[in-house]
């Protein structure tokens, strides 16, 4: 079975072929149909013009994908590498500068191979002529400015997309939520425990470096189940699902399990290089939010709706009612096999009435995949 993270590489491989071989195809048409005056003088579009004309199309086509998987693989090492050595900005931007101009290089020799290999085979010429004939050829020198050109816009959109996070960029772009819309939601509030008393005791900057190894560690089941980063406010992570994506296999209640999961697995790495093993708490809430586009200086794409708010206020009770994890009644009902704790009305801070609320202590039943069983508050040990 393909995890959400499987699916959104290769999905992210193959928007990448499809960029690629485009490109190349927009560069073959360009020299087929182009300035004759200067195709003319050009031995490389002669060939193809002349002899190559009925196979172009697939050659560029094989060019386009192996350039296409090139800068994949150079994008998905960056980003593991990133991700592993907890870089800064600076020293990424130069780790991807370098790679990138790699990438363009090797992708430049990687076509030219190709182009001389096809043209030996459907010209009868030598491979040695023909690799001397394209180190002087025009349209060799275009097609390499060519693919720096894409490699660099391409590039330069990847960081703008890592920068506001998945789906942003295209809907900034497009300018989807410039007028306000409804959208079905799942909220989740991860936050660490302790937070005011680990900065005391680690002073800020061990403090600071161990959320960022906690983050990290969040990220990669962030990745796995699908979860889009919402906000990071402080040692505070808001993440959101789409509703039927967050239900989806219950995957918002698998993130949270998983994660702490990841936790216990590093607690002698936080340990040794902390001294502590950070835990957190959580809160979840579904419903109806408002998306709009806000902001002239800096725009980003906001959520407005008393469903955030909730959500917000499980997470800060779970402490006074001792759970780690608290969702609300019509989010608990949603998922057939959950088992959870019904703890019944709960007074939240700033709201009027009182919400049902639910203890989630537990994966193990909807790991089964059988029926629901609701514990009431009185049997708790039972959970």
């Amino acid at each position: 079975m393909v995890n959400y993270y499987q699916y959104k590489t290769w999905k992210s491989l193959f928007h990448t072929l499809i960029t690629w071989i485009l490109a190349v195809q927009l560069f073959r048409l360009i020299r087929l149909v182009g300035i004759t005056e200067y195709e003319s003088d050009s031995m490389v579009t002669s060939i193809f013009k002349q002899t190559m004309f009925d196979h172009s199309l697939l050659i560029t086509t094989i060019i386009g994908a192996a350039v296409g998987v090139l800068f994949w693989l150079n994008q998905y090492i960056f980003k593991k590498v990133e991700r592993k050595y907890m870089m800064c900005y600076a020293n990424s931007l130069i780790y991807r500068g370098v790679s990138f101009l790699t990438a363009v290089i090797i992708a430049i020799v990687l076509s030219l191979i190709i182009l001389a290999v096809a043209a030996t085979h459907y010209n009868n010429v030598g491979l040695v002529d023909v690799i001397s004939i394209f180190i002087f050829d025009k349209t060799i020198l275009v097609f390499s400015l060519y693919i720096l050109v894409w490699a660099t816009i391409i590039n330069l959109i990847a960081q703008i997309k890592d920068k506001l996070g998945p789906g942003v960029f295209f809907h900034l772009m497009t300018g989807k939520y410039q007028i306000p819309k409804e959208e079905d939601r799942i909220f989740m509030f991860i936050d660490l425990n302790n937070s005011t008393q680990l900065a005391e005791k680690l002073g800020h900057l061990k403090y600071s470096q161990m959320l960022q190894e906690y983050y990290r560690d969040l990220t990669d089941s962030i990745f796995k189940y699908g979860a889009e980063v919402y906000q990071y406010v402080g040692d505070e992570v808001v993440l959101t699902w789409k509703t039927k994506e967050g239900l989806k296999k219950a995957n918002f209640i698998r993130l949270f399990f998983d994660f702490q999961d990841k936790i216990k697995q590093k607690a002698q790495v936080y340990t040794d290089k902390y001294g502590v093993v950070p835990s957190f708490k959580a809160g979840a809430n579904m419903g109806l939010v408002t998306v709009a586009e806000v902001g002239i200086i800096k725009k980003e794409i906001a959520y407005h709706s008393d469903v955030l708010n909730t959500a917000s206020r499980l997470m800060y009770k779970c402490q006074e009612l001792h759970e780690k994890f608290l969702i609300t009644e019509k989010l608990a009902k949603a998922i057939p096999s959950l088992v959870y704790v019904n703890l019944g009305s709960v007074p939240l801070k700033g709201k009027s009435k009182e919400v049902n609320v639910c203890a989630i202590r537990t994966l193990k039943q909807l790991q089964a995949n059988t029926s629901k069983v609701i514990v009431p508050s009185g049997q708790l040990k039972q959970a």
